[in-house]
Parts: C-alpha cells; sequence; structure tokens
C-alpha cells in the first residue's frame, strides 16, 4: 500500500513539473550594439521558453489589432526539444502607418516584414507578463503597444503620459487589453502548445 501511495504521489508531481512553462527575456548582449539600434528606434528580444514541449505541436500565433479589429496568422511546428527560442525585432516605419517586423524561430528566420499599424502613438516592443505560466497552453510572448494614455493638467497646460509598464504589470493577456484599457493598435505573439 505504501509502494501504491508513492507511486501516486510520484506521478502527480512529476506531472506537475512535467506541465511547468519557463519564461526568460533577453536585451542586447553587446552594448554598442545596443546604443546603435536604440537611436534607429529598434527593440529587440530574445524569448526563452522552456517546459514539456518535445514531440509536441505549438503554434506560433501573431494577433494584429488595428482600430479595434483583429487579425490572426499562425504557423504550426513539431518540436523535438524542451526548450524553444524566438528572436523579435521591432522598429516603427517612418511613415507612422505601420511597424516593421523582424522574427526568427527554430523553424524560420523572417528578417523583415510590415504590419499595418497606428505607430503615431509611440509604441514599444514590451515583455508580457502573466501571474502564473504553470500549465498553460498558451503562452503570451511579446507585444508591440502603445501604452495607457492619461493625459494631465500641470502648471497651466494640458499633457500626455504614456504608461506602458502598466500594461505589462497588470499580468493579464493581451487579449484582454483592448477591454480593460481601450487600446486598439497593437500587436502580440504567443504560443500554442497542442
Amino acid at each position: 500500500m505504501k509502494k501504491l501511495i508513492f507511486v501516486f504521489i510520484f506521478l502527480i508531481i512529476g506531472q506537475i513539473y512535467i506541465c511547468a512553462q519557463k519564461i526568460s527575456y533577453k536585451s542586447y548582449k553587446n552594448q554598442d550594439l545596443e546604443k546603435l539600434t536604440t537611436f534607429q528606434g529598434i527593440r529587440y528580444f530574445e524569448i526563452t521558453v522552456k517546459g514539456d514541449f518535445k514531440g509536441k505541436m505549438i503554434k506560433l500565433v501573431q494577433h494584429v489589432y488595428h482600430n479595434g479589429q483583429e487579425t490572426i496568422k499562425e504557423d504550426a511546428y513539431q518540436l523535438q526539444s524542451r526548450k524553444v527560442i524566438f528572436e523579435i525585432w521591432a522598429q516603427p516605419a517612418i511613415e507612422g502607418d505601420s511597424v516593421k517586423i523582424g522574427i526568427k524561430t527554430p523553424f524560420f528566420y523572417q528578417p523583415h516584414f510590415y504590419i499595418h499599424m497606428d505607430v503615431n502613438d509611440r509604441p514599444i516592443l514590451m515583455e508580457t507578463f502573466l501571474s502564473d505560466y504553470k500549465n498553460l497552453e498558451v503562452i503570451p510572448l511579446v507585444a508591440y503597444t502603445p501604452g495607457i494614455k492619461s493625459v494631465f493638467y500641470m502648471n497651466g497646460e494640458n499633457y500626455t503620459a504614456i504608461d506602458y509598464c502598466g500594461v505589462r504589470d497588470a499580468h493579464i493577456h493581451p487579449s484582454e487589453w483592448k477591454e480593460k484599457f481601450g487600446i486598439l493598435n497593437y500587436l502580440y505573439y504567443e504560443l500554442k502548445i497542442e
């Protein structure tokens, strides 16, 4: 009986461990490169996701909100590893009506493509933190967002403040940003595990 209980507890703990997800973000490794790309308005992240992916299908899903309307694009891949690394670059286009994205995954590399969205709101590429990543089948990776705008009055004049951290630190899925914060133009990537 004790042996049976031990095996049962081991299986439960093993299942919890196997499903655990871990996400880490890195920015530039080279300070000179970081200075140059910052000057050019380019933001970059290397995102590492660890979990029980070996042999599973994953989908990299792109969600773009333009004037509140969502479009979705997804690509599916079979993983042979417990770790997957994504690199992403974002730069506002000169015209102000699109963002230039570069993305590198274990499956493909697309050095640049344009996504139509209003970038006059000064969006940035940022992490998307949730409060818990364990046992998730959908993991938000990164977002390009204009943040939360608020107007305040000081010294007889109106000023506009942009709060990017308030969006990230709310720890909610980016699909809820439109409803919660009234953000109409943004994009985000997520990983679906099947």
